[in-house]
Order: structure tokens, then sequence, then C-alpha cells
């Protein structure tokens, strides 16, 4: 109900309950919150009233697999930004390398999905810019490098 309440102060109420509810479900890990709205119609791209974050970015908040895998499932734009600002226009692979409870599995999920790596933030950031000054994550930066590696062996460019 916390996050209900901080989703209401963010400008979350001008939603539909399907939208508001998927939101919700999205940042509480809950893979049949999210299951369920969608059957109810919420837009697996929704975002705030302010135009933030999209329920794919909050997944990295409590960074549930299966609800992951059900955004992704469902057409969740992989490489959404956030609005500029606060949020520092970032992508959904962005908040996943910088969020704690995010492992590899998780990032790999996004990079399966098309997640592009080239994407900047508002302050010209990519993905591995912002993880490679993570000491603690130095294993999700390997994983972006290696990913990397490997989009560029298949368009020929190694």
């Amino acid at each position: 109900m916390r996050l209900r309440a901080l989703l209401l102060f963010c400008g979350v109420a001008a939603l539909n309950d399907a939208d508001a509810d998927l939101i919700e479900a999205a940042g509480e890990g809950s893979v049949e919150g999210v299951l369920q709205a969608l059957a109810h119609g919420a837009n697996v791209n929704t975002r705030s009233s302010t135009g933030a974050e999209t329920p794919l970015h909050l997944s990295g908040i409590a960074c549930s697999k299966p609800v992951i895998q059900a955004l992704l499932a469902a057409g969740a734009d992989v490489n959404a930004h956030t609005a500029a600002g606060d949020a520092m226009s970032m992508t959904p692979l962005h908040w996943f390398v910088n969020m704690n409870p995010c492992d590899e599995e998780a990032v790999s999920l996004l990079l399966d999905a098309g997640a592009d790596l080239d994407l900047h933030n508002s302050e010209g950031q990519t993905p591995l810019d912002m993880v490679a000054k993570i000491t603690t994550r130095a294993h999700i930066a390997e994983l972006l490098r290696m990913h990397a590696r490997e989009v560029k062996w298949l368009k020929g460019e190694l």
C-alpha cells in the first residue's frame, strides 16, 4: 500500500485502474497482479501522468524474473526512456544495471529482448557507462561487454 500512496502522490491517479494496478504489481514483483491487470486491459507501456517510468522500469525494484518475462511477453518496450529530469531519461536497462536486486539473469532478459546497449540517458551515459562506476556490479559490467561483443560479431563488425 505504500507504493500505491507514492504512485498517487506522483500522479498515477490519472491512470485507469488497470494501468495503476499494473504499475503497482510490477513494482511489487507480483506476477499474478501483472497478469490480472493485463487481462483487464492495462497498457503494458503505460506511464504515470508525469510521463516517468513504465511497468518494465518499475519491475527492477523487486526484480522478479516472472514479472519481467510477463511484461516482455506482453510487448513491453525494452528501450523506453523515462521522462528527462530526476529520472535522467533512462531505459529499463539503465535501471536494472543500477538496481541491487537485479542480477545477471534479469539483465540478460532485457538484453535477449533487444535492449539497446548504445542508448544514452540525459547525462550522455550508456548502461555500461553507469555500471562501470559501481565496483560491486563488475559482474553486470562484464555481462554487458560480452553482449556488446556478440552483437558486433553478429553484425560482422569483428
